[in-house]
This record gives structure tokens, C-alpha cells and sequence, in this order.
């Protein structure tokens, strides 16, 4: 249950049960159903549990969709908590219902994303903290149990507390490599050093546009279960792949490895166990399939 719940979520997808809480409160006050004396206060009760889970999602929503939503949000939740009945009270229902409607098709595509066929690459370069070069008592790692599939020669450059600007050191002191994929498993650490999110968001940029230069392609970036508070990391990795079409591998794919308890020693390094999930979830997205 608990590994669940924390995948629910870490993977973003408890901001979709949010959304329909909310339209289901919304229509029910629009059929009139709420003017039942006992109907009301649990609305009211669910619908703070709402916002409650939908400020848990951190889903990083662009400016123009942010804006409606919360002020909408707030306008329509005062009229429902205060029970203030007016034909205002429906038409910001409506509006709730609409905005919200707007937001999860704004943020399907990155829920419902799938792998996608990409040109042949004869070598595949990770750029990775500690959950990629491991030291942690497991006896495989992810990228050895990948590497063994013999159908690209994966480079591991990772290493242990890797941050955006000893990615991009390490990359320039790389030999040039043209025609090879990258992989992106950075951002942990930056997270964790309590880093600002622009100053991610620009070295992120910086490593991005080094690969680039030096003819890496396809170009992979993974996507982080943010920290609550943090989700300024997930709108700069998102508005960088969607500058330079990186494939970005949805956050739900590591929060699903870094939920279950059995695949991680203290919650973030993984075990022998975390190793082997993360090939077998990470394996479609970088087209290295058995």
C-alpha cells in the first residue's frame, strides 16, 4: 500500500485523481445535489483533500494554464466552503470544470507517453549520479545488465554526488564521440544541494547544447520525481527537451523503481534489485529490448 501511494505520488499521476475529485464536486453542485444538508460538508472536506493532492503532483504547468487554474480554484472553493448559493457559484463551477479539463489535456501527453523508434545508435553514453554508478553492496548495475545485451556498447560516465556542472566537465573532457546517444540521469544531487531551479535549469541547458555540439544524438533526458517544493526542476527539464526534441523519459519510470522499498537501501540508492527494475523499465525507452 505504501509503495503505492508514494509512486501515486512521486510519478505525478495523484494530480489526475485531484482533477477528477474536483469536476466530480463541480457537476454534482451543478445538478444541485449539494443543497442535500449532509452532501455538503463532505464536498467541502474532499474538495481541500483535492487540493491537497493536486499540490502534491508538483506538476510544473506553464504560466498561462497556472494562472486560470489556481484563480479559479480559489474563487470557486471560497463560494463552496462558505456555501454562498448564487447563479456566480455555478458559473465558476463551470469554469473549474473547463480549466481543469484544459490542464489534464495539457498534461497527458507526458502521463501517457510511449517509447518511440529512433535512428540505430552503436553506443550510448550515460551521464549519471549515483543511481547509475552505484557502490551501494549490489553486484550488477543497471548499466552492466543492459551492456550484456550486446546490442550497443553503453559508455558509463557516471559518478557518485554528480551534479549539472561536473556533467558538463566531464562531457568536454570526453574523446568526441559523433553519432552516439546520451543519456541524462542528473539532477538528484543539485536537488538535494538545495540548488535554485533556474541555476539547474541553466546548467542543465549548458550540458544539453555540449552534447549537442559534439554530435551526440539521440539525446535521452530522465525525468525526476521531484521533491515537494522542488518543482521548478521538473518545468526546466521538461521546457529544455522540448528546445532541443530530447526524448524525455517520464518521471513515472523512476518513481515506479524508487517507491518500492525493496529497490533502494535508504530511498534513493538502489539495490541489487533497483538495478535490475530500472534496466527492465528503462530498456523500451532507450530501445535496448531483449
Amino acid at each position: 500500500m505504501r509503495t503505492l501511494l508514494l509512486r501515486h505520488i512521486y510519478s505525478g499521476d495523484v494530480g489526475f485523481t485531484a482533477a477528477l475529485l474536483i469536476i466530480l464536486i463541480a457537476a454534482t453542485d451543478l445538478s444541485g445535489r449539494l443543497r442535500d444538508g449532509r452532501a455538503a460538508p463532505v464536498a467541502r472536506v474532499t474538495f481541500l483533500v483535492a487540493l491537497a493532492l493536486g499540490a502534491l503532483a508538483g506538476t510544473p504547468l506553464p504560466l498561462w494554464l497556472l494562472v486560470p487554474l489556481v484563480g479559479s480554484l480559489l474563487l470557486y472553493g471560497c463560494l463552496l466552503l462558505f456555501d454562498l448559493e448564487s447563479a456566480f457559484r455555478r458559473w465558476s463551477a463551470v469554469v473549474v470544470i473547463g480549466v481543469i479539463a484544459m490542464t489534464v489535456l495539457a498534461e497527458g501527453p507526458y502521463r501517457f507517453s510511449a517509447p518511440r523508434t529512433l535512428p540505430a545508435s552503436s553506443r550510448l553514453i550515460v551521464a549519471g549520479d549515483s543511481l547509475a554508478s552505484g557502490g551501494f553492496d549490489e553486484q550488477r548495475r543497471w548499466i552492466e545488465i543492459l551492456n550484456e545485451r550486446g546490442t550497443i556498447e553503453i559508455v558509463d560516465q557516471s559518478r557518485p554526488s554528480q551534479d549539472v556542472a561536473g556533467a558538463v566537465s566531464d562531457l568536454l573532457q570526453m574523446e568526441t564521440s559523433s553519432g552516439s546517444a546520451l543519456l541524462i540521469l542528473i539532477g538528484g544531487n543539485d536537488m538535494l544541494a538545495g540548488r535554485s531551479s533556474s541555476d539547474f535549469g541553466e546548467g542543465l541547458g549548458r550540458l544539453v547544447r555540449t552534447a549537442i555540439a559534439r554530435g551526440h544524438h539521440p539525446i535521452f533526458l530522465m525525468e525526476l520525481p521531484v521533491l515537494p517544493g522542488r518543482w521548478g526542476y521538473a518545468a526546466q527539464q521538461r521546457r529544455i527537451a522540448r528546445e532541443h526534441d530530447l526524448v524525455l523519459i517520464p518521471r513515472r519510470v523512476l518513481a515506479a523503481v524508487l517507491s518500492d522499498h525493496r529497490n533502494t537501501s535508504d530511498g534513493i540508492h538502489l539495490t541489487q534489485r533497483g538495478h535490475e527494475q530500472m534496466a527492465r523499465r528503462l530498456a523500451p525507452w532507450l530501445d535496448l529490448e531483449e
